[in-house]
């Protein structure tokens, strides 16, 4: 029997009409969850860490210029310790060291800080275009796929990536290499410490011998700069052949002594985005293939150069380092490391002829470098 008005508490108001249920009202009724949702595991990142009440996830809600409310490229919603990674098609397409962009970094952070159990990685699906995917869908395609085989028992992908030409088998898969270089010689001296930006970092760190004794490069070691990583699947580079966005695409500096490849993702003054170990994982799974013989490089070896190609083919260890005056508070951990370290021992390294290995360090002042330990 319908409850009589008198019947009913002070101050409720019985609505004449059921309000229709219309699609537009389904997605906002969605829209305010999944923000509940999203605070709730930025907040369970900060408890986590605990050390920096400043650490959260990118805002869902983007304040413009002039005040106007945009919409977020990432939010990350899910009950319980079941996290999901929602990204945006601007996100996947965006510079990977991007806050919105880097879901390895945030990955990694809600396994380590915020006691999820389980991540996945949604995304839209974005169409071929003359039947080629867009570079920058290709390059995300590709890092999501290997950092899921990083660690499929507990990350896992919403989307299909077996489009990818990257990840595939036919064809030429090309990367490119440095021009002559020999008239840069006297423009690679650069003063110890108070970097502005990561070129000036890069100069003096590959001719400092105290870099060089800290991290124990091996007999005539040798280092070079901006070393690219352009995918290509021409059997030399062009434009039409693009597979990766920019042919100017690069690793900050590299090393080689003897059968060992070094890598460093470099981070000068207060530059320090979780994408910093998106870029790394990245430059080490394209380098690890490029070892294992699934790229090639294109084949011209021009002056000026110290490390090329050659070294990558040949090369039986990669260690890949982020190194900066400071590194992200999340990504300064010596168990995140681990659980990196860990994964690619039984995942990429096992049974293989390359072996790979992450480390972090920062320096002080520019003098002093000390690593996180793993």
């Amino acid at each position: 029997m319908p409850a009589r008005t008198d019947d009913l508490p002070e101050g409720f108001i019985e609505a004449p009409d059921v309000i229709p249920f219309t699609p537009e009202l389904e997605a906002a009724l969605r829209n305010t969850a999944s923000s509940r949702q999203h605070e709730t595991w930025s907040e369970r990142l900060r408890q986590g860490y605990g050390k920096n009440r400043n650490v959260r996830l990118p805002a869902k809600v983007r304040k413009g210029p002039q005040g106007e409310r945009n919409p977020g490229l990432m939010e990350v919603i899910g009950d319980n310790d079941v996290a999901e990674i929602h990204l945006t098609s601007a996100a996947i397409q965006a510079n990977m060291q991007t806050n919105a962009a880097a879901f390895e970094g945030w990955a990694l952070a809600l396994k380590r800080w915020a006691g999820a159990e389980r991540v996945g990685l949604f995304w839209p699906a974005v169409e071929p275009v003359k039947g080629k995917l867009p570079p920058h869908y290709e390059r995300f395609l590709y890092r999501a796929r290997r950092f899921a085989d990083l660690f499929p028992d507990w990350f896992w992908l919403d989307g299909d990536t077996t489009g990818s030409v990257a990840l595939g088998s036919d064809g030429y898969r090309v990367l490119n290499v440095a021009g002559d270089r020999t008239h840069l010689t006297d423009n690679l001296v650069c003063e110890r410490g108070e970097w502005s930006n990561e070129h000036q970092m890069e100069c003096f760190l590959r001719q400092d011998r105290k870099f060089a004794d800290h991290f124990g490069f091996r007999g005539d070691y040798r280092t070079d700069q901006q070393f690219p990583v352009g995918l290509f699947r021409t059997p030399l580079p062009d434009g039409n052949g693009r597979i990766f966005p920019g042919g100017k695409g690069a690793i900050d500096l590299v090393c080689v002594d003897g059968d060992r490849f070094w890598l460093f993702e470099l981070k000068a003054g207060k530059n320090i985005p979780v994408g910093t170990i998106s870029e790394l994982i990245f430059y080490a799974s394209v380098m690890r293939d490029a070892a294992l013989g699934h790229f090639q490089f294109a084949p011209s070896r021009a002056a000026g150069n110290h490390v090329t190609g050659d070294d990558v083919s040949q090369a039986k260890e990669i260690v890949a380092v982020m190194l900066g005056d400071n590194l992200h508070p999340l990504l300064s951990d010596a168990a995140l490391l681990k659980m990196l370290n860990d994964a690619v021992q039984i995942r990429w390294n096992a049974e293989q002829r390359v072996s790979v290995e992450f480390r972090a360090a920062t320096i002080e002042g520019g003098l002093v470098i000390r690593d996180v330990a793993a």
